[in-house]
């Protein structure tokens, strides 16, 4: 459900920030599958920095699938819309990459280096990630199901709805379930009908779970959740404690109350939640791309380690909220109340976020770098008024 972001209409606007800042996105090589796999074949290795995309809707079969990229610097890459099944990365430099929501199923990690990187909702099922370094990587919601992990080093990852059925774990045992979100030592066993391939992620279409939860069900952690395309089903439910912590959600959402909701590490990119209530929500490393909060309330809501690029909060109610470590490049909180709200240690490296007319009385940016912030008559903690032309 996309929604156009709306970025300050100044001349000067955020778009200039990131033009002339040394490691924004506009600094990134930007490559087609298709240029990659020929200089790859010519005998380049370092790809490193590059923003990587493929088509988002393609019916074509992917490019890259089973090809051999043994020994290939993406280090610090960005990537999307790319399939990777069956790929070749052994030995490969793929430190720190940014790779949401892809699919690596049956490709060979084998002595890779993927730490640091960024791999919510990635699916590494039947995976052979045999002594791949994966130290300190965000694995919130990916699928590890029957895949090899036989020394692999997962010394600090990131954990939350990340499934390891019957994955083999760097000890050589058998895992027999996944790790829940919030507690990543709760294991629940999951039914593996083929025993050739390891099963799906739950799916629940919209009028099945309003039907689950008006019986009393409140608990749908890690499913995928889509509404008919274009029948809004879920717009101004009342959706209020639902538990869809590390869920996949396709649908429109707007006007959906929320309220002391469990979001946590939820994929909801390009959605339309203007209107919303998520007050008291808990939205933790969830990934909000370019999502519409306009008027939405979320007041006391919990966002630290949220990834908030480009999404749009104007006239938002963001009083009393936690943005401490938030991904903000890009985002507008045109004329939103950010009260008393938790801005610390937020990263904007690759970009400005905007705040024109917003509302910052009594809120925390300690260790958030504002020279890349656009203030416009905006109220700042202290109660005084600011204006700083970019």
């Amino acid at each position: 459900m996309t929604h156009e972001n709306q970025l300050p209409e100044d001349e000067a606007s955020l778009s200039n920030l990131a033009e002339n800042n040394p490691t924004s996105p506009s600094e990134r090589r930007r490559m087609e599958a298709e240029e990659l796999l020929r200089r790859y074949t010519e005998g380049e290795r370092d790809f490193s920095g590059i923003e990587l995309y493929g088509e988002e809707f393609s019916d074509l079969e992917p490019l890259l699938c089973g090809c051999n990229l043994s020994g290939i610097n993406l280090s610090h890459a960005r990537i999307r819309f790319v399939e990777f099944r069956e790929v070749n990365f052994s030995h490969a430099d793929l430190s720190e990459i940014d790779a949401d929501d892809l699919n690596f199923s049956r490709a060979n990690f084998s002595d890779a280096n993927l730490r640091g990187a960024i791999l919510h909702w990635c699916d590494f099922a039947e995976a052979d990630l045999s002594h791949a370094n994966l130290s300190g990587a965000n694995l919130t919601s990916a699928w590890f199901a029957g895949a090899n992990l036989t020394g692999a080093n997962l010394e600090g990852v990131q954990l939350g709805g990340t499934s390891f059925e019957r994955a083999t774990m760097p000890d050589g045992s058998i895992a027999s379930g996944s790790y829940l979100p919030g507690d990543p030592t709760n294991v629940v066993e999951e039914e593996w009908v083929d025993p050739n391939h390891p099963p799906k992620r739950p799916s629940l279409e919209a009028e099945e779970l309003l039907r689950r939860y008006s019986a009393g069900e409140r608990n749908f952690a890690g499913i995928i959740l889509s509404d008919g395309f274009g029948t809004f089903e879920l717009c101004g439910c009342d959706l209020s404690g639902i538990n869809l912590s590390g869920s996949k959600i396709n649908a429109d959402l707007m006007n959906v109350n929320f309220s002391g909701a469990n979001l946590s590490n939820v994929h909801v990119p390009e959605t339309n939640l203007s209107g919303a209530n998520l007050s008291h929500a808990n939205l933790s490393g969830a990934f909000l791309w370019q999502c519409s909060f306009e008027g939405a309330n979320l007041s006391q809501a919990d966002l630290s380690g949220a990834d908030l690029g480009m999404s749009s909060w104007q006239g938002a109610n963001l009083s009393g909220a936690n943005l401490s470590r938030t991904r903000l490049n890009g985002a507008a909180f045109d004329r939103a109340n950010l009260s008393g709200a938790n801005l610390s240690h937020a990263d904007v490296e690759e970009g400005g976020f905007s705040l024109r007319f917003a509302d910052l009385t009594g809120a925390n940016l300690e260790g958030t770098d504002t020279t890349r912030v656009w203030f416009h008559e905006t109220i700042m903690p202290d109660g005084s008024v600011q204006t700083v032309e970019r």
